[in-house]
């Protein structure tokens, strides 16, 4: 395919009002509030006012940046196409669409029109044959989308006909397709935008408009019933289920597009005050470790993915957010030359950086997902740790809840198992509780089914019995409170944060099946800077249900006694069992037991992509065990974290009294003494003495949640 360079005359204001007279007046398909009419196109973000301010920019203040992104499409421009792959062909049709758009000059047009049309295409055989949110579905639908809409005005009427038709192809196979909608459904681009991307980019094009009036008419509750979900997730802290890697894939990407396309059709903000979206810089700055690498929770694959700094350029732009301002000075990669880039670029609106420092909390409560983050400063020296306990939501998560991760100069205890779908592996292993670092109770007549392609009864697949959290959950198919529900996994009762400690409970008794757990709650105290004390109280519905404390590790532990030692790169954690007193500690990994479940071993088996560098499976784990059959049992383990210089474990007093159980240990010339509650509501107290004997804190652990605000905004 050779792209046609033909110029038309220079960008002009005449070329503006020449666009002006083609566009039609508006269709009385009415999106939302007001029943007003939908504006003609362009109205894909790029409209009205917003167009021209984007034109005037493009010409002063972001004329470096467009001028980049110049170049990325002109060396195209006259050569031939066919050795691109198709899905770089489709983004160049919407770079050029948006140079078209912009300057009025036909080299453009004509290069994207032939772009698209190839583009269309593969569009089409992806929802035929994929469809839904498949990865590269997503992306063409969004590619062609905006390269029609974006080139509408200047494209001939049988070419707005051929093209649309296209789209109308496709849009007819997601609807032939549509299963339903759930608000929960991942990020929205895999339930939602098979439909709402057709239905806002034809609807009133004259090409079957009845048809895209009722795909249009089935996204409107929908897109409102997602804005409630973000909101429920997010609560007032940010936050978003499914961990970073799908944080950075589509469920930032997919509102930006989604709500601001809202807001040009029908004048309703979605955007306007959204924590899903307004406070996740501050969510993503608390995730990321010392080393910058990225949390592996959830279904998450590599510890070093990538994030495209123009979604923080938006953040920036819309919130007037000084957090992502800072991140993108500070922490963004050099940029690509997006078209996004361009258009939502801060640098000239006057938005002061602002990142963390001494008044941001060393810990913080998400509370819509369940998570509290700590960590012991902002260098790259610091500990970090996060602990799990919350709602189930979506099946990207994981049966984890009151599950914890630590991190200090290495991976010291991490979520095991590797993100890959279409195997036995993530079903049997990595999305269940015995890949993480929290509680089994094994009852051995427990079943788990799953129903998918490789359903083989009406009940579903028999697979493993990890002795773990229930899974997989049912469906999510409404909006709603998730109280009493099947999806109501786990709370956080308590948190308290201070510069020297933070403490976090979480009861997770909801998350197993009640035939075979009564009780399971964790505290969790990370005292500053390395120290942490965690405090399991365990009933199961029958003594002879074996329980297992877990803790993962990327390479092999050493254990003496009830003492483990753990080392990942330049970090190195000892582990020591307080309770149970008889416990026995041992450990389960190697060749052909990395992931092993109850004598059955699920490794990874590669499909869809292959071993990166950056993965962290993890290959080993340790076990704590009761030594006798006992209904309940309480696990209390002091953990120490530290860099490859760390030689030894502090010697510990374990505590029996009248005031519960607990222990009395000397960390960093501090003493600290612990004791927690055996029965009723989880509590305790916690006193540090200092080097000097000064008391630095005796008080109660609290029992309420410690109330927070946002940060930097």
């Amino acid at each position: 395919m050779i792209l046609c360079h033909r110029l038309c005359l220079p960008f002009l204001p005449a070329a503006l009002l020449f666009f002006s007279l083609l566009a039609p007046a508006g269709c009385k398909t009415a999106p939302g509030p007001g029943n007003s009419s939908l504006p003609g196109h362009p109205r894909l973000i790029l409209s009205g006012g917003f167009l021209e301010l984007t034109r005037e920019r493009c010409r002063s203040s972001r004329k470096e940046l467009f001028e980049r992104l110049r170049e990325t499409v002109d060396k195209y421009i006259g050569e031939s196409a066919d050795s691109l792959q198709v899905r770089q062909q489709a983004r160049l049709a919407e770079k050029c669409a948006f140079f078209c758009l912009i300057e009025g000059d036909r080299k453009y047009l004509q290069a994207g029109l032939s772009l698209l049309d190839r583009a269309l295409d593969r569009y089409i055989q992806l929802e035929r044959e994929q469809g839904g949110g498949y990865w590269e579905a997503v992306e063409f639908r969004r590619y062609c989308c905006f390269a029609y809409d974006w080139m509408f005005q200047a494209m001939s009427g049988e070419e707005r006909k051929r093209l649309g038709d296209k789209i109308l192809q496709a849009g007819n196979i997601a609807w032939e397709k549509y299963y339903g909608f759930s608000p929960y459904d991942g990020g929205g681009y895999g339930s939602l935008d098979p439909l709402f991307w057709p239905a806002v980019t034809l609807a009133c094009t004259g090409i079957r408009d009845s048809i895209a009036e009722v795909w249009l008419d089935s996204t409107k509750a929908n897109i409102h019933l997602w804005r409630q979900m973000q909101e429920q997730v997010a609560a007032d802290d940010g936050g978003m289920y499914s961990g970073m890697a799908y944080a950075s894939y589509n469920y930032l990407r997919t509102p930006i597009y989604d709500f601001e396309i809202w807001k040009n059709l029908t004048g309703e903000d979605l955007a306007q005050d959204n924590p899903y979206l307004k406070y996740f810089t501050i969510w993503w700055l608390y995730c990321l470790k010392p080393n910058l690498e990225w949390l592996r929770i959830d279904d998450a694959g590599s510890i070093r993915g990538s994030i495209q700094p123009w979604h923080f350029k938006y953040l920036a732009s819309r919130y007037s957010d000084r957090v992502s301002r800072w991140y993108l000075e500070t922490r963004a990669e050099q940029p690509a030359s997006t078209i996004w880039d361009v258009i939502w670029d801060p640098g000239d609106l006057g938005i002061q950086p602002e990142g963390p420092d001494k008044s941001w909390p060393l810990a913080r409560h998400f509370e819509g997902i369940g998570w509290v983050i700590m960590r012991s400063g902002w260098d790259d020296e610091a500990t970090h740790a996060v602990f799990d306990c919350g709602d189930f939501y979506y099946s990207h998560q994981h049966a984890t809840e009151n599950s914890f991760v630590i991190f200090k100069k290495g991976s010291l205890a991490i979520n095991s198992g590797r993100y890959e779908w279409g195997s036995n592996h993530r079903p049997n292993y990595t999305a269940r509780s015995i890949s993480s670092n929290t509680i089994l109770v094994y009852d051995p007549e427990e079943e788990f089914r799953v129903k998918g392609e490789t359903e083989r009864t009406s009940d579903g697949e028999l697979i493993s019995n990890d002795g773990g959290q229930l899974w997989p959950k049912p469906y999510r198919e409404s909006y709603g409170d998730s109280k009493g529900t099947p999806w109501d996994t786990g709370d956080i009762v308590a948190f308290e944060t201070n510069p020297h400690y933070s403490y976090v409970c979480g009861d997770a008794t909801r998350a197993y099946n009640p035939k075979k757990l009564k009780l399971f709650t964790r505290q969790f105290i990370h005292i500053q800077p390395d120290l942490f004390i965690v405090f399991d109280r365990v009933e199961a519905a029958n003594p002879e249900y074996k329980k297992f404390w877990l803790l993962h590790s990327v390479n092999e532990p050493s254990i003496k006694g009830a003492l483990a030692e753990i080392s990942e790169r330049e970090g190195r954690l000892f582990c020591r069992t307080v309770y149970p007193r008889d416990a026995i500690m041992q450990k389960t990994g190697g060749p052909g037991h990395e992931f092993e479940v109850f004598g059955a071993n699920y490794p990874p088996k590669m499909t869809h992509y292959p071993l990166g560098e950056d993965e962290e499976w993890g290959s080993w784990r340790i076990e704590v065990v009761p030594g006798k059959p006992r209904a309940k049992d309480f696990f209390l383990h002091v953990l120490l974290a530290g860099n490859s210089s760390l030689s030894q474990a502090p010697e510990i007093k374990p505590i029996d009294d009248n005031t519960g159980l607990g222990v009395e240990l000397i960390c960093a010339g501090k003493i600290c003494r612990a004791v927690f509650n055996r029965d009723g509501s989880p509590g305790g107290r916690l006193k540090i003495t200092g080097p000097q004997g000064a008391v630095l804190i005796d008080k109660p652990l609290s029992e309420e949640v410690q109330p927070q605000a946002g940060i930097g905004n």
